[in-house]
Parts: C-alpha cells; structure tokens; sequence
C-alpha cells in the first residue's frame, strides 16, 4: 500500500509540475489592438459603394436627416435577428432616420438575402473596401453586427458593437434628435 501511495503522490506532483511549467511557458496571447475606436464628435467619413444592383452611391447622399449605419453579413445570426428593428424603424421614421446597411458579403448572395427577408431600407456593398470603411467608423476589429448613428450635420453621435434592440437604439436616437 505504502508503494502504490508513494507512486500516485508522484504521479500527482509530475502532473501538478506539468500543468505548472505549461502555463508558466505560455505563449503570450497576441495583441490585435482595440475592437472599436470611439468616434463620437466625429464627421461621418465619406465612402462610394455600389448597392445590390450594382448603382454606385455616396454616403454623402444620404446627407440631410440622421443616418443609422448597420454593417451587416448574410451568415450573422445577430445580425440578421435585429433586422427586423432596422426596417420597423426605417418604416416608422421615414422624415427624420435614413437606415442604412452595408453588407460585408458577395453581392448576389446579398441581393437574394433581401428580398426574402422583405427588407426594403437601402443596403451597400462593403467589397474590397470592407476593412478601410469598418476602421474608418470606428471597428477596426471588422466584428458584427457594427452600428453607427448619424446626425443630420454628418456627425458620428452613437457607436455600438453587438446585436440591437429597441431599448438601446431608442435612447440613442432620442439624445440625437432622431424623432
């Protein structure tokens, strides 16, 4: 009996060695840099990008009334569960909110994707300039879903990373004057 306690009580401070030395000698987790950069204050940068069909267009367009900039992808499940908000709002907001999505996806799955989800506010096509326009508003770490509140002078009022809902888009479009 003396043997075998002697042998697992090695067996453990082998183990307990192990595991120690391991993560005494681990490697250092990378460091990618933030995921999102606060631009509040901030002119709206200006991008062209070609919508589904294949128009190109201007954020600068969109100038004249708050704009709510959703990035977006078919295959985000967040993404595509706050859609439904996204048109509520663009329907029920038609004087006052412009939403916007811009779509970090290939254009025919995007265009087959909104028409069968019914969403009607204008989307545009990331493309190669997916990562420059996602750093330029503020998300350099390109996750999703990624949204942007627009005043109606072009200023960046609200940034928020993750999946929206009714109670935190409506006081962020309240403190912007969004009625």
């Amino acid at each position: 009996m003396s043997l075998l306690r002697t042998l697992v009580l090695a067996a453990l401070a082998g183990l307990a060695l192990g595991l120690g030395g391991a993560w005494l000698f681990r490697p250092a987790v990378p460091n990618f840099g933030p995921t999102t950069v606060e631009l509040l204050g901030s002119p709206r940068p200006d991008f062209t990008l070609a919508d589904p069909a294949g128009q190109l267009r201007r954020l600068a367009d969109f100038d004249g009334r708050a704009l709510l900039i959703n990035f977006w992808a078919t295959w985000c499940a967040p993404c595509i569960r706050e859609m439904p908000l996204l048109q509520k709002l663009a329907d029920s907001r038609t004087e006052t909110l412009t939403v916007l999505g811009i779509a970090i996806d290939e254009p025919g799955a995007v265009d087959e994707f909104l028409e069968r989800l019914q969403i009607s506010y204008p989307n545009l096509l990331a493309g190669e300039q997916s990562d420059a326009i996602q750093a330029a508003f503020g998300n350099p770490g390109r996750m999703l879903p990624f949204s942007v509140l627009v005043d109606a002078d072009g200023i960046i009022r609200w940034q928020h990373l993750g999946e929206l809902d009714q109670d935190l888009i409506e006081p962020a479009l309240t403190r912007a004057g969004v009625e």
